[in-house]
């Protein structure tokens, strides 16, 4: 086969040195190829790219026809394309065109860029066991938890698992405890909420959700390895209060302390969101909104939120009502509303809503920590503060270790977290005024 008089490239040092070569095709394979041979073997010279199809421009190169009659058929090609099946091809389109020495990269690691000078990334394990821990939003704070102590312990990245609680264990801190209906779907919120979440974090690395318990020991047990909580016991795990944690003592690592972060892809397509809704995104004020099948008590009043969008709306603003995620296609009084469902049922695109729009108002519940961990966020959080149900009492608040009027130690100017001013729409109007005021003075 003509395919096989070609030269397979493993090393950079396989090019001669002084080498002329030529890429094939024009592709991005060929583009990093060009980028390794500038950084690491400044002796050889690239001249162009080469193809069948592509013309003009690519990184500073030019692109000519295979079949071009003044290109240097002795020059050295080297084919750098990912399928097997279109390398042979255009190794062998090379060879009838008459060039003389081809060269291809197979497996598409040069093996130098891999043991030169790189050193392993160090990490952090951070497990996240469901026998002590809930499967809810407080996995995000601990996420968020665990990043502050990888910087602290001088750590790259973070690997993150999931132990799944005992099946036999009487405690129970599952989707399944919170009640009957879709808000009792373990496998939903795993795979919609804690999965996704994850990859809002920079430095995650790696996400592995066990099905049994006894997988940790095959996984970690037998490895030197740093553990997040420090000295994890699987027999013997530990409750994460990280909630806690962020509120005290973030303030001492501010710099680390609102790590999350929405991908540029979701903020363009929230921003294209907003343009087909005719919708400026620096007037948008976003308003999340809690409504639970739990802890009803807590829930949001939706004619006082209402109230409070047709004041901003007459005052140049543009309110954007949030769903909760259970209750986001219920029929309800929102009609003549903007309503942003997409959001409701994604975490990336929620997360870039919040980013990008002006304000949000919202209250305290579970996706908030898409905010409270974002210090590109600004937000006005309200915590409900009644007599209503205990849920919503001062000393449930306290017994969780977040007292009233206590502040996320870390957050920034233009985020700010009240007591029982949710059933008001003066009220809420007041608190919008003043963080309103306070960006206005920033810009």
């Amino acid at each position: 086969m003509v395919f096989q008089e070609a030269k397979e490239i493993k090393r950079l040092s396989d090019i001669q040195d002084g080498d002329v070569v030529c890429l094939a095709p024009a592709g991005n394979s060929s583009e990093k190829m060009h980028h390794l041979i500038s950084g690491r073997r400044p002796d050889v010279t690239t001249l162009y790219y080469l193809d069948s199809y592509k013309n003009g421009m690519r990184s500073g190169l030019e692109v000519l026809s295979i079949d071009d009659s003044n290109i240097d058929r002795t020059a050295h090609v080297i084919v750098s394309i990912e399928r097997e099946g279109y390398r042979k091809r255009i190794v062998s389109n090379l060879f009838q065109s008459g060039f003389k020495k081809v060269s291809y990269i197979k497996s598409g690691v040069i093996l130098e860029e891999c043991e030169i000078g790189r050193e392993e990334k160090s990490v952090l394990y951070f497990i996240y066991d469901l026998e002590k821990n809930a499967l809810n939003f407080e996995f995000v704070n601990s996420l968020c938890h665990a990043e502050l102590e990888r910087v602290k312990r001088g750590l790259d990245l973070i690997n993150v698992v999931i132990v799944p609680r005992c099946e036999e264990s009487v405690f129970d801190l599952s989707r399944a405890a919170v009640g009957g209906g879709v808000e009792s779907d373990n496998r939903w919120f795993m795979d919609n909420v804690i999965v996704p979440s994850v990859s809002l974090l920079p430095t995650s690395n790696s996400f592995t959700v066990l099905g049994r318990r006894e997988e940790y020991r095959d996984l970690c047990c037998e490895k030197n390895i740093n553990t997040f909580p420090l000295n994890y016991s699987i027999s013997d795990p530990e409750e994460l209060t990280s909630h806690v944690y962020l509120y005290d003592e973030s303030m001492e690592m501010s710099k680390y302390a609102l790590p999350l972060i929405a991908t540029d892809a979701s903020k363009s397509f929230v921003k294209k969101w907003l343009i087909n809704n005719n919708l400026y995104k620096n007037k948008v004020v976003a308003i999340t909104l809690r409504e639970c099948g739990y802890q009803k008590e807590r829930n949001s009043d939706l004619k006082v939120w209402k109230e409070f969008a047709d004041y901003i709306y007459k005052q140049g603003f543009y309110p954007v009502f949030v769903r909760d995620t259970y209750n986001s296609f219920s029929i309800d009084d929102l009609e003549g509303y903007v309503v942003f469902h997409e959001v409701s049922w994604n975490i990336y695109l929620r997360i870039a809503f919040y980013e990008v729009v002006f304000l949000n108002m919202m209250a305290s519940t579970g996706p908030h920590v898409f905010c409270t961990h974002n210090r590109r966020v600004k937000y006005v959080l309200f915590n409900p503060l009644s007599t209503d149900g205990y849920s919503s009492s001062e000393e449930y608040g306290e017994l969780g270790g977040i007292p009233v009027g206590r502040q996320y130690s870390a957050k920034t100017n233009f985020q700010l977290a009240v007591w029982g001013k949710d059933r008001s729409a003066d009220l809420i109007v007041e608190e919008f005024l003043k963080m309103k005021k306070i960006i206005d003075e920033s810009c």
